[in-house]
C-alpha cells in the first residue's frame, strides 16, 4: 500500500508512514468489531476482536477519555463529601457533638 509523505510536528514520535499505518490499523480494527457485532450468534469474529491488540491511536484516545471521566468522578465525590461534612459532621468524626 502506498502512503503519502507529510511532515509531522517536532513533538510527534511517529513519522508520516507510521501515522498512516496506525490509522489503517484502527479502521480495520473498527471494521472487524462492527462485523463481529453483525455476525450471527455462535460466530467467531469476536475472538479476533478480543485477541488483537488495540491500535495505539485508539489507546491514546481511550486514555484521554478515561482521564476526563476520572476527573469528573473525583470532582463529584469531593462535592458530595464536602456537603456531607457541612451537614452531617457526625458521620465524619466521632469527636463532633451529635
Amino acid at each position: 500500500m502506498k502512503f503519502d509523505n507529510f511532515s509531522t510536528s517536532p513533538g510527534m514520535s511517529l513519522g508520516a508512514r507510521q501515522v498512516q499505518r496506525e490509522v489503517l490499523r484502527s479502521i480495520r480494527s473498527h471494521a472487524l468489531e462492527i462485523a463481529s457485532r453483525l455476525e450471527s450468534w455462535g460466530g467467531d469474529l469476536w475472538t479476533q476482536v478480543v485477541r488483537n491488540p488495540q491500535p495505539m491511536v485508539d489507546a491514546r484516545v481511550q486514555s484521554r477519555v478515561t482521564e476526563g471521566l476520572l476527573a469528573a468522578v473525583q470532582r463529584q465525590h469531593e462535592e458530595q463529601l464536602s456537603t456531607v461534612m457541612r451537614t452531617r459532621p457526625c458521620l465524619i468524626s466521632r469527636a463532633a457533638r451529635c
